[in-house]
């Protein structure tokens, strides 16, 4: 009788990074911790399934080159700390306090 698969991928995720952390190869891990090694190898390939479809879909068509590339934040970004764009070797500060619509119509603009 098979037992049914009763985590989400949520909590999936953090027993995979538990295990990489540990520094023990993933086998031995999940027989240290009572966790079927087959299913965490499948969780493993879902997940990696899932990133790779959503790095997928946010990558622009083939033959059109991104107008933007967006990094994240190495600090907690501050909702009254103007914005910063680096554009084409132009950096543009924008004040936290400027209009989302006309933050949209920059951003179109640029995008042209």
């Amino acid at each position: 009788m098979a037992v049914e698969n009763t985590r989400t991928l949520e909590q999936w995720k953090t027993l995979i990074d538990a295990a990489h952390a540990s520094g023990l190869s993933r086998k031995e891990w999940c027989e240290q911790n009572g966790i079927n090694h087959y299913a965490m190898s499948g969780a493993v390939k879902r997940s990696r399934k899932k990133a790779s479809s959503s790095a997928r879909a946010t990558r622009p068509k083939a033959g059109k080159e991104p107008w933007a590339a967006v990094e994240p934040a190495a600090l907690p970004v501050l909702p009254d700390a103007p914005l910063t764009l680096d554009w084409r070797g132009l950096t543009l500060t924008i004040p936290a306090t400027y209009p989302v619509s006309g933050l949209a119509a920059l951003l179109g603009r640029l995008a042209r």
